[in-house]
Order: C-alpha cells, then sequence, then structure tokens
C-alpha cells in the first residue's frame, strides 16, 4: 500500500524536540511549531532543513523534511505570519503515469479535496481564497485548481497560485500562492465608480492603433492592425482617478529595452547549417560570402572585434521574419573566452542586424545618448521609417502613421563601448491600410465591454497598499469590427461544445462527457450519425491526444488534416495508434488477433482490442473496411480514456 503523507493531526499530538541549532531561533521556532500543527506528524522522517531570506521587509521560512534514502521528502514556505506559500511532496513509491485518461474523481470532488487542503494548513485565509477547478487538467493526470486572493471582496492582484492533486486525485500533491502584504481601506465609499474610472482611463491612459505581426509557418509575416491599451503599465488609481505607474515589487530589475533584437534572433543563431547547404546557398544571387561576412564584422568600426579574437562559428539561415531573406550568424571568441562576440548580419548587403559582447556581469548605467549614435550609424537608411521615443530610448517604426509593435532598434553602450544593438525589421512587409478604423475612445468602450474592470489591492514597496482599476485581460481590439482578436489576428471566439442534435441519442453521455473536456466539435452541432472524415477525425484526436502528426490512410490527401474522405475502422483504429505515438510498435507482425475478418495491419486493432477500446459485432467480426460515424469515434476515445 502507498504511503501518504497525513495532513489531519489530532490536536493531543506531541511535537518532537526541535533541534538546538533552530531553537535558538525564536521566530523560527514560533513558526515550525505553528507550520507542523497543521501538516501533521513529522517523526517518520529522519532528516530536517531550514532556511530563511528577507524579502521586502518580511522573514520566509523554508523547512525541508526528508528519508535517508530519498524515498520521501515534502518542502514547505512560509511566511513570518504564518501563511504557508508553497508546498510539494514527494513520494518515490508512486507512479506518475503521463497518459490521458478520464479520473474516477470528479470536479466537485477534486475542489473539495482542495478546499480541506486550504482550511487545513491556512485557516487564517482560507476564506480569502477562491478555486477554480480546470477540468481538462485533469486528463494529464490529475486535477489542477487555479487559487486567487481577494479580500473583502476586493482582488489582491498577483495574488493567485494553484493547486495540483495527486495522481489519483485524493489529496494534494503540490500547492504555491504569490501572497502579498496588503491592507484592506477602511472608507470604501471614496473609491471612484467604475464609469468613472472608465472615463478616466481614456482621457489619460487610452488605446494605441498598432500594426502586429505574425509569422506563419512557411515564413511570410502578416501584418494587421489592433488597437491595445497605449501604456499597459498604468493603471487608474480607485482613489484618486489619476493614471499612475504599478510599482509592484516584481517589475524591478526587468529591463524593458534590451530584449527586442536580440532575444528574437536567438533561434537564428543556434541555426547552423552544414557546409554543403551553406554552399548551395551562397549560390543565391546577390548575398555576400563567408569571408565577406566575416570581413565586414571585423571591420565595422562600431563592434571592436577587430583582427585578433578568433572566429568560432558562422552559418548562414532565412531570416525568421521575412521567408526571402537570409541572413549570417557569427561567433568570435577566444579561447579563453577573455572576450566574446556575437553578430547577426543581413546575408544580402552586410548591415548589422543584432550585436552582443560579454559583459562579464557588471551593472552598468547605459549612455542613453551615445546608444542613440549608435543606433543611427549601425541602421543606416533603415531607419528611415523609425522615430526615436525619448522615454525607451528606442527607435521605433512607423507606417500609415502607426506603431509598427514589435520593429524597433536599440543600443547597449557602457564606457563608450557597444555591448548590444538590435534592429527589428522587414524588408517586404506588407501594411494593410487603416483607413476607416474606430476612434480610440470607440475602441476602449469596445475593450470594456470585453473584460471586466474592478477595483484590486496591489502591494508596493515599502509594504504601502495602492488600490488600483485593472481589467482582467489586456484584449487585442479589431479597429473595424471591434471584435477581439487572437494572435493571428483573426476574431477570437468564446468556444462552448454544447450541442443541440445528441438529446436521446445512444452517445449522448459520451460526447457531453468529452466535451467537459475539450474533446468535440464546434457549431452546436455533433452530427453523431453522420460518416466522419479523415480532416474531422485528426482534429478530434488532436483534442484529445495533443498535436501529433497523423499521415493520411489513403492516397487521396498528402495528410488527414487535408483530406475530407470518410475514415474506415481500420484507418481509425491506425491513425489512434499514431496518434498515441506507438504506431511503430504496432506494426510488428507479432500479436494475436481477435476478430476473424481482420488480415492486414493486424497490430493496430489487436492492441485497441487488448484494451478494450474496440469490440467485434455478433459474430465476432471487425468489419474493417466499414466506415465509422462520428459517435463511433468518440467512443473509441472515450473508451481509450476510460479504461
Amino acid at each position: 500500500m502507498k504511503k501518504k503523507i497525513a495532513l489531519m493531526v489530532s490536536a493531543a499530538m506531541l511535537l518532537p524536540i526541535i533541534p538546538s541549532a533552530y531553537a535558538a531561533d525564536a521566530d523560527m521556532e514560533k513558526i515550525l511549531t505553528e507550520v507542523k500543527e497543521r501538516i501533521g506528524n513529522t517523526d517518520e522522517y529522519d532528516q530536517f532543513r531550514s532556511d530563511s531570506y528577507e524579502n521586502n521587509g518580511h522573514t520566509i521560512y523554508q523547512f525541508s523534511w526528508s528519508k535517508e534514502d530519498g524515498s520521501e521528502s515534502f518542502d514547505i514556505s512560509c511566511n513570518d505570519e504564518g501563511i504557508i506559500t508553497n508546498y510539494n511532496t514527494y513520494d518515490g513509491a508512486v507512479s506518475h503515469s503521463d497518459t490521458k485518461h478520464i479520473p474516477d474523481v470528479t470536479a466537485q470532488q477534486a475542489e473539495q479535496t482542495a478546499r480541506d487542503f486550504i482550511n487545513k494548513i491556512n485557516p487564517e485565509i482560507s476564506s480569502q481564497l477562491t478555486l477554480e477547478v480546470n477540468e481538462a487538467s485533469a486528463l494529464d493526470s490529475s486535477y489542477t485548481i487555479a487559487v486567487k486572493r481577494s479580500l473583502d471582496g476586493i482582488s489582491v492582484y498577483n495574488d493567485d497560485g494553484y493547486i495540483r492533486l495527486n495522481n489519483d486525485n485524493t489529496a494534494v500533491e503540490y500547492f504555491n500562492l504569490n501572497y502579498q502584504y496588503v491592507s484592506p481601506v477602511a472608507d470604501k465609499s471614496s473609491f471612484i465608480s467604475a464609469d468613472e474610472a472608465k472615463s478616466a482611463f481614456k482621457e489619460k491612459i487610452g488605446m494605441e492603433l498598432v500594426y502586429r505581426s505574425y509569422t506563419e509557418n512557411d515564413g511570410n509575416t502578416k501584418y494587421f492592425p489592433v488597437y491595445v491599451v497605449k501604456d499597459h503599465d498604468k493603471y487608474i488609481d480607485a482613489l484618486t482617478g489619476e493614471a499612475r505607474e504599478m510599482e509592484l515589487y516584481a517589475r524591478y530589475g526587468l529591463d524593458q529595452t534590451s530584449g527586442g533584437g536580440a532575444s528574437k534572433n536567438e533561434a537564428a543563431m543556434d541555426a547552423g547549417l552544414s557546409e554543403a547547404e551553406i554552399a548551395e546557398l551562397e549560390k543565391i544571387s546577390g548575398l555576400i560570402s563567408k569571408d565577406d561576412a566575416e570581413k565586414l564584422a571585423r571591420e565595422n568600426q562600431y563592434l571592436g572585434i577587430g583582427n585578433s579574437i578568433k572566429l568560432n562559428s558562422i552559418s548562414l539561415s532565412r531570416s525568421y521574419r521575412d521567408k526571402d531573406s537570409y541572413m549570417y550568424s557569427l561567433s568570435f571568441r577566444n579561447d579563453d573566452s577573455s572576450d566574446s562576440f556575437n553578430v547577426v548580419l543581413d546575408a544580402a548587403d552586410g548591415s548589422v542586424i543584432s550585436f552582443n559582447r560579454y559583459n562579464n556581469g557588471e551593472d552598468k548605467e547605459n549612455d542613453d545618448a551615445k546608444a542613440k549614435e549608435f543606433i543611427e550609424a549601425l541602421s543606416g537608411e533603415r531607419l528611415k521609417n523609425y522615430v526615436y521615443n525619448e522615454e525607451t530610448h528606442t527607435y521605433e517604426r512607423y507606417e500609415n502613421g502607426v506603431r509598427v509593435e514589435d520593429d524597433s532598434a536599440w543600443a547597449d553602450v557602457y564606457d563608450g563601448v557597444l555591448y548590444g544593438f538590435g534592429i527589428n525589421y522587414s524588408k517586404n512587409a506588407q501594411f494593410p491600410s487603416v483607413d476607416g478604423v474606430m476612434s480610440a475612445d470607440e475602441a476602449a468602450d469596445k475593450m470594456f465591454g470585453m473584460v471586466l474592470y474592478n477595483i484590486n489591492y496591489v502591494s508596493e514597496l515599502e509594504n504601502k497598499t495602492g488600490c488600483l482599476y485593472i481589467p482582467d485581460d489586456n484584449p487585442s481590439v479589431d479597429p473595424f469590427t471591434g471584435e477581439k482578436l487572437d494572435y493571428k489576428g483573426e476574431p477570437m471566439q468564446d468556444i462552448e461544445m454544447t450541442y443541440t442534435d445528441i438529446d436521446g441519442h445512444y452517445a449522448q453521455e459520451i460526447i457531453e462527457k468529452l466535451a467537459v473536456y475539450g474533446i468535440g466539435f464546434e457549431g452546436g452541432e455533433f452530427k453523431p450519425d453522420e460518416k466522419i472524415t479523415h480532416k474531422d477525425y485528426s482534429d478530434f484526436l488532436e483534442k484529445a491526444f495533443g498535436r501529433v502528426y497523423i499521415a493520411a490512410r489513403n492516397d487521396g490527401a498528402e495528410n488527414s488534416e487535408e483530406d475530407n474522405s470518410p475514415v474506415t475502422r481500420a484507418e481509425a483504429a491506425m491513425m489512434m495508434i499514431d496518434a498515441l505515438g506507438v504506431g511503430e510498435y504496432a506494426a510488428y507482425d507479432i500479436y494475436k488477433q481477435p476478430f476473424a475478418d481482420v488480415s492486414e495491419n493486424t497490430g493496430y486493432i489487436a492492441i485497441l482490442a487488448a484494451m478494450g477500446v474496440v469490440q467485434g459485432d455478433e459474430n465476432g467480426n471487425f468489419n474493417p473496411d466499414n466506415d465509422i460515424t462520428r459517435a463511433e469515434a468518440a467512443i473509441m476515445v472515450y473508451n481509450y480514456l476510460n479504461r
């Protein structure tokens, strides 16, 4: 029998003697005693260690219990108020399957388990925490329950976390909570109303029309206009109605200006090609040679590479943003790694796309004026449609009078030396017209129709508490229709899988059960008795088992996602086995076949039959050439997930 960590403990249970090393710390002893009263007996563990650190004026304690053989352990973090913010158990005897299956425990039962746990370990704040079960998460082995904190009915911004149950969903395995120290406002009548806050938002923050981009798998980059919040770091103060920046402790230390070009080009830096591939690409008309690329990098007066440092690697690759453009990635490094440089050049003209120089970790003040000079010198004509932003100290691209969200140029300069540079641009970008777009105020009204705009407590530095109106979402608004757009620029719709055509159907219960976990079809109709196509069956399997490439099982299409022909029972079995990632094993002719009418692809069908996923008819036949319906496909998936 698996040994589980008991969370319930008798009030009369005696605590073991705390080691003298910790008894000297009265505060730690007090907190440890309180924690043990809530988590239970720890005598079975022969290893214990503790640690503590200061965070924003408060002490955080970390306790860890384990067995010497490493078979079991659990770790706890709590603050100096006794609030447990992290709980993590490990039992080496418990197997964790990554096989998807429908849980035996309902979502309501999972939520109750989580609630009982919260009541036990954090009784002081249990009433402040709301729980929301992610039912679909249970298919990945166990339920995950989102945790959010509110105080006197007001949300505490960023105070959230989650609970994960164990493999059989009977106990909590992991819990974490981002807990902040906030003080409730005594006089809530002093808050401005939501309507007043919305008016203040439009006046003092507002929406901005920008071009956003999305790069397709074929390398084509699509640009589309959207309205976004103009300054997403600013919110309306619920007490004053003024716009102010959220001064969260967690935000400090983040560099908002140095991420653009270099991070976007990391993939290109690592994407090396063979000598044969490079030689072939060099034949493309207009590209400079490897030797010329190296020479241009070394001779560039702003980079400071020179001729003494060794060329470590060079590769030629296609631009991630422009399928018709190529770039050289060069790495320069001495054997002792005392100095190193990484450079990305445009393979057409040798212009610098990005540059990074080893900084030895020193925190230095960026010389913004000198950085501007370097940006202008290295960018040249590419800055034609770029405008300098005095606040961010970067150049930003504008087309049709609209800022291009991801196209910018930046530089890091310390003591007159360039340490970083990047420019994002697309040579052949097409920017749709923005004639006829709605106003920024109209876009704000559309946004407020999509989001909840409520007061949040915000923990700031020096343990101060702010009260800000914060939207629960930051949608991209279509400037023509006012619809919410996804990252591809397509209308985003909340999908609810409910069907009008399954009442009384023999597969109704199964279809509705799968829909709870997001497995089904959109559109309001399931069409249970309709023959399922390869395309729809592939989509169904993807929702059930994740993104797995499934080869077409006929000659009519390149892959199943493009095939609208019906699926036979044999094909359905093969495609499911492929989706499960075990197709190579099913191909062997080593399986006992339970069906008399199956003579081909026997392994695929035999495996599913052994798992109870498929059955034969009253005559013991599988009927492999019969087409399956959408309901029968659902039953196959359900049988696998419920085995």
